[in-house]
């Protein structure tokens, strides 16, 4: 084999190893960027289920607070004021008076 040919077997040698290690690189680099979205799309999907638990949670204690809420107006509205100061007499008229006003403009 002459000189020319060697060198031209070598340097081809060469260039088959640099393209197979930027193939093994470029690969690596996808495999990295596939995973990285993918990661991406679970935290997206986690983030979601928590807003939607958050979500959940809100309406229990918000309906939680509304029946608390009506139980305190029913103690409120039922009361006996005949043993009470005109003070607190006053006092629990006025509460009243506001519960009926909330319920009003509240649609009941």
């Amino acid at each position: 084999m002459k000189e020319s040919q060697r060198k031209k077997v070598a340097h081809d040698a060469r260039f088959d190893d640099i393209v197979a290690n930027q193939t093994k690189i470029f690969e690596m680099l996808a495999s990295m960027f596939s995973q990285s979205i993918e990661r991406d799309e679970q935290k997206a999907i986690d983030r979601e289920m928590k807003a939607k638990n958050r979500e959940a949670q809100l309406q229990k204690l918000a309906m939680m607070n509304g029946r608390e809420q009506r139980s305190e107006d029913n103690k409120i509205m039922s009361m006996d004021m005949s043993n009470l100061t005109p003070m607190q007499k006053s006092y629990y008229e006025d509460l009243q008076r506001q519960i009926v006003a909330q319920n009003i403009d509240n649609g009941f």
